[in-house]
């Protein structure tokens, strides 16, 4: 049940009894203290390709725990390379339905999409992302998104790690992405993508002059579908 043992901790390892995916590899060996209190049960040559076969097969969820490691983990590129941060490509790697994605119980400064007109957005802040999610497309959220000719709305990008910022720090970053997506815009880049890439100029703009303990993060949670006649 997740509880670390004090002691010696055993679990079988054979052709009748195995795990069968990794991270039960990685919760039967890290359940002690130390490494010696594990005891493998079974033929040792048979458990050692067992297990290295299943810690080395990917999952649904490789590409997207790889990409998320890579950009915040102080050891990866993301956390390390020169330049702008990179944003989280959440819909690029997230192995289900991009609507099922999972918005955070947290605050954040976010764009909204909507799914009748590509055009109309809505940039906002909130101390609880999924809440306020649910009262957009409740006609709760904001007089600008309760047309409901315009709903439903879709999440196009939002800024975490604002945990240390009060309602006027969040309140700055959304006016700041409200002003160049109007750049953008009269620039006659109008296109999702243009206006999230504000989004990410803002978080440079951010990062570029605060703390690294006060750097904050952009996730993308849209992506552009590109079919073409006779696809499904």
């Amino acid at each position: 049940m997740g509880n670390t043992i004090s002691g010696r901790c055993a679990f079988e390892c054979t052709a009748h009894c195995c795990a069968w995916n990794k991270r039960q590899v990685v919760v039967a060996l890290s359940r002690t203290h130390a490494a010696s209190d594990v005891i493998i049960v079974g033929p040792k040559d048979e458990a050692i390709n067992r297990l290295w076969q299943l810690i080395t097969t990917s999952t649904q969820w490789s590409d997207y725990e790889d990409m998320v490691l890579e950009r915040l983990s102080i050891t990866g590129s993301g956390a390390n390379h020169q330049g702008p941060p990179r944003p989280l490509e959440y819909a690029e790697s997230f192995p289900y339905r991009i609507c099922d994605i999972a918005l955070p119980s947290a605050p954040a400064v976010y764009m909204l999409v909507s799914v009748r007109d590509f055009d109309r957005d809505y940039v906002g802040q909130t101390t609880h992302l999924a809440e306020r999610f649910c009262e957009h497309n409740s006609g709760r959220g904001a007089v600008e998104t309760a047309d409901p000719y315009y709903q439903p709305w879709c999440m196009g990008a939002y800024i975490c790690g604002l945990s240390h910022m009060d309602k006027t720090g969040r309140e700055d970053l959304e006016r700041r992405w409200k002003v160049f997506n109007g750049l953008a815009i009269r620039e006659g880049r109008r296109n999702i993508e243009s206006r999230i890439e504000q989004g990410q100029r803002v978080v440079a703009e951010h990062n570029s002059v605060c703390f690294a303990e006060e750097r904050v993060h952009l996730v993308v949670t849209i992506k552009r579908s590109h079919r073409h006649r006779g696809e499904e």
